[in-house]
């Protein structure tokens, strides 16, 4: 992914915001579903809920269910949804 690093920097300091556009080809290079990456980086402060550290567990196990290591210690990427949830 080809982005300037003077962005990145922005980004990290909290100076800028990223696009959605953005954030949904960093998940795309990442192999990461862009719903996922959202709900891991979100923090507690930004969740409407009463239990922010079951939201993150949630998203941990999500991770852990999407990104399976196998027995030879490649990983396996489920990146298809199940019929029943088309």
């Amino acid at each position: 992914m080809d982005v300037d690093p003077s962005l990145i920097s922005m980004l990290e300091a909290g100076k800028r915001k990223p696009s959605r556009e953005f954030l949904e080809r960093f998940a795309a290079e990442l192999g990461v579903p862009f719903h996922l990456l959202i709900l891991l980086a979100s923090e507690s402060s930004n969740t409407k809920t009463n239990n922010p550290k079951a939201i993150q567990r949630l998203a941990l196990e999500l991770a852990g269910l999407l990104f399976k290591k196998d027995d030879d210690g490649t990983g396996t990427v489920y990146d298809k949804t199940p019929e029943h949830c088309a």
